[in-house]
């Protein structure tokens, strides 16, 4: 008889992905440790730049969420995009 194996590894698709994607840009926002609201377009910059580099960006939605998580426009985290990464200071 042949049993089938029982893995330490389980997946949860209990979660909706646009719940994962809201989660994980929130996420990124909470790691510069200011509220999108007094956050400087640097740090905005910054924001936009991790969740493309996560591939976030590429998902249906993520682009209007990110804007609304950030307080701004749909245009403007593609003008976020499209400005270099700033330095980072040591």
């Amino acid at each position: 008889l042949n049993t089938p194996e029982t893995s330490q590894y389980s997946e949860n698709l209990d979660t909706p992905v646009v719940n994962m994607v809201q989660n994980r840009i929130a996420e990124i926002i909470a790691q510069r440790g200011v509220s999108p609201d007094r956050m400087s377009i640097t740090e905005k910059v910054w924001v936009v730049h991790r969740l493309n580099e996560e591939g976030l960006m590429a998902m249906k939605g993520a682009v209007a969420e990110i804007a609304e998580q950030l307080k701004v426009s749909v245009p403007t985290v593609y003008r976020y995009l499209n400005k270099p990464l700033p330095e980072q200071k040591s």
